[in-house]
């Protein structure tokens, strides 16, 4: 259930409890099968400051939820360049792209691509197509779908804003990094994703305790 899950993700996360509630909701509609099936399971943006607990929060889930080995994770500095789509779809009926090689991780899945912002622009058509329909085409012409699974995006956009903005309320710095995001990050896109969680700047105190849990 949403509840169970919320508190296994307060357990392990610090100083992120504003979020936790939504995400988990997320993930309980998707269980129920409250969403189009034309559509993954779910689809989130976590954006925020680095090492607050984004991808940590998303990791923790997967695990919860489907076990050991149900994230199909892509640092997406790594495909800035011209051949990015290449590297992803595939270079023909024998070539395998990343993605092939992912999909052979058995649904339910959560495909985890980090630092959204940092992609090649020729990546987002990609992304707009595995969020509506919902599925993508290989280079191979094999078809692989998301319907079944979840889509997280993470980003750093938004980090100055949220640090110059630390004595602000919170709903003001949610606004602030919204809004960054919205400059940058195509709206075709954005508005395929109905969820949009931004992680706060750790305050000191909190980073404390997460270094003595971990000693």
């Amino acid at each position: 259930s949403s509840d169970l899950l919320e508190e296994h993700l307060r357990s392990r996360l610090r100083g992120q409890d504003h979020v936790l509630p939504r995400l988990a909701a997320l993930f309980a509609r998707g269980e129920l099968g409250l969403t189009r099936r034309d559509r993954p399971r779910g689809a989130f943006l976590a954006v925020g400051p680095t090492g607050t607990g984004k991808t940590e929060s998303i990791l923790l889930t997967a695990d919860y939820l489907f076990g050991p080995g149900h994230v199909c994770r892509f640092d997406l500095s790594e495909f800035q360049r011209d051949d990015a789509v290449e590297q992803l779809l595939g270079s023909g009926a024998s070539g395998q792209g990343a993605i092939a090689r992912a999909a052979t991780i058995p649904s339910p899945r959560i495909w985890l691509f980090d630092e959204l912002e940092k992609a090649n622009p020729r990546v987002f058509d990609l992304f707009i197509q595995a969020l509506e329909p919902g599925r993508l085409t290989l280079a191979s012409g094999e078809m692989v779908s998301f319907t079944d699974d979840y889509v997280a995006f993470t980003c750093n956009l938004g980090s100055a804003e949220a640090v110059r903005m630390a004595r602000s309320n919170a709903a003001s710095i949610e606004q602030a990094v919204l809004r960054r995001v919205a400059e940058t990050i195509r709206p075709e896109i954005l508005g395929r994703i109905p969820e949009k969680l931004v992680f706060a700047r750790l305050a000191p105190e909190v980073q404390r305790e997460i270094a003595t849990l971990h000693l």
